[in-house]
């Protein structure tokens, strides 16, 4: 599985020729030969160097890595992972548009089950790419046994249509799929353990609550576009009861958070079970809160059972009470809500935050550093203080801004946890970089490193903050502390015993830092490398990084 690993992490950015200017692809197709050479006949990053070459217009080189790709993954004796590797590049050959070529290598495999699994993800790809008429074509391609797959991956194009705002289309797809749903509810409708239901009987139900789940996410995505008359007709249509629930309750959130009580409150009657009740209530008590109802408000809370629901929705109130400048009731809600939920600290810190936020957007800034006091998670704190101290710089109480910002770095110093300590670090770093504190942003930056380097190995975490903190030294200046720490980065990730494992940590730095707009550097790194495979990737980062065209040098 190691030796895939890159495959399945490979960038996904858009496959269309970039318009990056001509030497740039010039050298990203030379770094690109580069690293297919030193990778060799046996390489098992074929796809990978099929994406890139055709981001630079090479089609032909492009294609016959994709043939040797689907070769290669044929020897792949592994079931599972043989079907991950054959999926992936099924959906990278089709969104680099080789659509007649990846369907042909789809067709040549002999599993009909395989042959079914990356059609549809072809489909899925084609769909993505604003295809559907072809992507319903690729479809019916699919072996007609496979029924489950073909049916999964309509849904999957009806949801990408839903995600785009194309409700037509999203419904006519949905009414391809067949589904007895009637018989689905009244099998449902007789509580037999699942393992006391026979093959063909679950097959139904899950066909129905497939279908009904295309169904939610199109009521969802037609409620945040606005139109929740049409959201609610379309939930309401929905036969099995719990995905009726989970779909008035999606709605209703939605409305509730737009300030629609009215269609907030309409499918929150038609729900039946309480705990998508419960769910549907927490927005609904804020939105009455937010509009001053908070007597209504307060009474519909205490209707909530459920200790953890009703102490979002206390601190919902909290947050509208201090749009009011009510700092006492704001600090009654809080505390009687983090008495409901003593060990959820993240439900604390988001509501805290909330709070914060609520202050800073009202007449009662004061208010705002005020209630700090009340935080105790450092994270929450440096990220409150944070918060306020940039209002300040917008207001232009410049000391006042410095003396938070201040606070704020020493709140995150003394988080426990050197990752997180250092992602705080970097988002203080960039907040006073964007305040144009541009030598607080430095020395804050820093301390990032630091704590970077304090990272015990295991599962990468030590590289990727390494990378990432480079990556903001050199968005706020610091060249020379960036170019030191993607070095470090460099040789932590050779301390990993798994060489592919390695490779694919090298290959991100070189990306990272070719990226930020040090190319020069990060080839000269890639081939200072003794191992060939890791020069090889770190050269196809490289040049994935050029062709990005995403360069954030300040």
């Amino acid at each position: 599985m190691a030796k895939f690993i890159s495959l399945m992490s490979v960038l996904l950015t858009s496959i269309a020729l970039s318009s990056a200017a001509e030497p740039d692809v010039i050298l990203a197709r030379k770094l690109i030969r580069e690293a297919s050479d030193l990778c060799g006949s046996s390489c098992q990053y074929f796809a990978e160097f099929g994406v890139a070459q055709a981001k630079t217009g090479d089609f032909k080189a492009s294609k016959k890595s994709f043939a040797d790709s689907w070769d290669s993954a044929l020897k792949v004796e592994d079931g599972v992972e043989r079907r991950m590797v054959l999926k992936d590049i099924a959906r990278l050959q089709a969104q680099a548009g080789q659509i007649k070529e990846a369907v042909e290598a789809s067709q040549h495999l002999s599993s009909r089950y395989e042959q079914a699994m990356t059609l549809g993800t072809i489909a899925v790809a084609q769909a993505e790419l604003g295809e559907t008429k072809s992507a319903l074509q690729t479809v019916d391609q699919m072996p007609t046994e496979e029924v489950w797959q073909r049916n999964f991956t309509l849904q999957l194009i009806a949801t990408n249509l839903s995600n785009r705002r194309d409700f037509a289309d999203a419904i006519r797809v949905m009414k391809l799929i067949p589904s007895d749903v009637e018989l689905a509810a009244k099998i449902l409708a007789r509580n037999a353990p699942a393992e006391q239901l026979t093959p063909q009987e679950q097959a139904i139900i899950c066909s129905a609550k497939m279908k009904s789940t295309g169904w939610i996410t199109i009521a969802q995505d037609q409620a945040e576009a606005g139109d929740l008359k049409a959201a609610l007709q379309t939930v309401r249509s929905i036969r099995l009861e719990l995905q009726r629930d989970i779909g008035l309750m999606r709605v209703a959130r939605v409305a509730a958070n737009s300030g629609d009580l009215t269609v907030a409150q309409a499918a929150l009657k038609g729900i039946h079970g309480q705990e998508q009740k419960e769910f549907a209530l927490v927005p609904i008590v804020g939105a009455m809160a937010k509009q001053g109802r908070f007597k209504d408000a307060w009474d519909l809370a205490k209707t909530i059972k459920d200790p953890n629901e009703k102490a979002e929705a206390f601190f919902e109130m909290a947050a509208a009470q201090a749009a009011h400048g009510d700092a006492k009731t704001t600090l009654s809600l809080y505390e009687n809500a983090s008495l409901l939920n003593p060990s959820d600290n993240i439900a604390h810190s988001v509501a805290a935050k909330q709070i914060v936020t609520a202050y800073l957007q009202s007449p009662h800034l004061e208010l705002a550093e005020a209630f700090t006091r009340e935080i105790n998670d450092p994270g929450t704190l440096s990220e409150a203080f944070q918060a306020i101290a940039a209002t300040k710089w917008r207001i232009k109480k410049i000391r006042d801004a410095k003396r938070l910002f201040d606070k704020s770095r020493q709140a995150a110093l003394k988080i426990a946890e050197p990752y997180q300590k250092c992602v705080r670090l970097r988002e203080v770093s960039m907040a006073q970089f964007k305040a144009e504190d541009r030598v607080g942003a430095k020395a804050v930056i820093e301390l990032a490193v630091v704590a970077a380097q304090k990272i015990e190995i295991g599962g990468g975490t030590d590289v990727i903050a390494l990378t990432e903190t480079a990556t903001t030294q050199r968005t706020v200046g610091d060249r020379d502390g960036a170019a030191t720490s993607f070095e470090i980065a460099r040789a932590t990730a050779s301390r990993y015993p798994d060489k592919p494992y390695v490779a694919q940590l090298l290959k991100d730095v070189a990306f990272a830092q070719a990226r930020v707009g040090d190319v020069e550097a990060a080839i000269q790194s890639a081939r200072q490398q003794e191992s060939v495979f890791c020069r090889s990737r770190m050269l196809l980062g490289v040049a994935n990084a050029i062709l990005s065209q995403q360069d954030t040098t300040p």
